[in-house]
């Protein structure tokens, strides 16, 4: 018993180290879900908690520590922030409408009809959207009703929950927008969402 409760101690003690005070506990809230249907809702809500869940994971924690992230928009005010003190930003979640650090993530979620449509020129549509000056996050029903995308929805929702909090990317596509806060969180969520979502169809 001692000795694992040493083991304990010594790994925590590293962990602690190697990547300053450990982080907050995170939450989400729901302060607007609004699916069409009833059965979209319980989706959207069941994404909200995979996100909860992922962000209080340590091992999701760490890999968020050990990113890189990349800055392409010239006038970016975070852009001299360290890789600490972007992820001390997502979880201290002090959206603009509401600057409180308060670790929670208020999200105003809207589910937008909308079927795919591909052209020449717009070979992979958008799947929704977020504007700066407001506070809601918009999905397309194309995209949100594919059961294959369980998991990129949940990506999608920190994707644009973290434009809430002024992390920005250009437009266009180019090499290195993956890199940028949005795009690196998102994608870093979204793996762990498949892993769960695999661990839980078992």
């Amino acid at each position: 018993m001692f000795r694992y409760l040493l083991t304990t101690l010594t790994l925590s003690a590293v962990f602690c180290v190697a990547t300053g005070q450990p982080l907050p506990e995170f939450k989400t809230r729901g302060n607007k879900i609004q699916g069409l249907t009833t059965a979209r809702e319980a989706k959207m809500r069941e994404a909200l908690a995979t996100f909860e869940k992922i962000m209080n994971d340590t091992l999701f924690q760490k890999e968020l520590l050990r990113k890189t992230f990349a800055y392409d928009v010239p006038t970016d005010p975070y852009r001299t922030l360290t890789t600490r003190q972007v992820v001390e930003k997502l979880y201290k979640a002090a959206e603009w409408y509401q600057p409180a650090e308060d670790q929670t993530a208020n999200v105003y979620w809207v589910i937008k009809k909308r079927a795919k449509i591909v052209t020449v020129l717009t070979p992979h549509p958008a799947i929704g959207y977020g504007l700066p000056t407001d506070t809601t996050i918009y999905t397309y029903t194309w995209y949100f009703d594919d059961a294959a995308n369980k998991a990129d929805i949940v990506g999608h929702l920190a994707h644009e929950w973290s434009h809430k909090l002024k992390f920005a990317h250009l437009k266009n596509s180019h090499p290195g927008r993956e890199n940028t806060v949005p795009y690196a969180f998102g994608n870093l969520i979204k793996a762990f969402a498949k892993k769960y979502y695999q661990t839980s169809s078992r």
